[in-house]
C-alpha cells in the first residue's frame, strides 16, 4: 500500500483560497452581506479593537 503524503494547511489553504473566494463572492452573492458588515464599523475611530474568528479568507 502506497501511502499519501497530506499537503500542509498553509499549502491546503493557499491552493483554495482564490476558488474559495470566488465561490462567496460571486456564487453565493455575499458581497452584500460583506459590505453591510462593514458598514458597521465605525469611522474615524483608529484605534477600534475588532475580533475576527478566522473564518474563511478574510476578505
Amino acid at each position: 500500500m502506497t501511502e499519501k503524503k497530506l499537503e500542509s494547511m498553509s499549502e491546503f489553504f493557499d491552493s483554495r483560497a482564490g476558488e474559495y473566494d470566488y465561490h462567496m463572492i460571486e456564487e453565493l452573492d455575499l458581497m452584500v452581506f460583506y459590505d453591510e458588515i462593514a458598514k458597521q464599523i465605525p469611522d474615524g475611530r483608529p484605534n477600534i479593537k475588532l475580533l475576527d474568528l478566522g473564518c474563511g479568507t478574510g476578505l
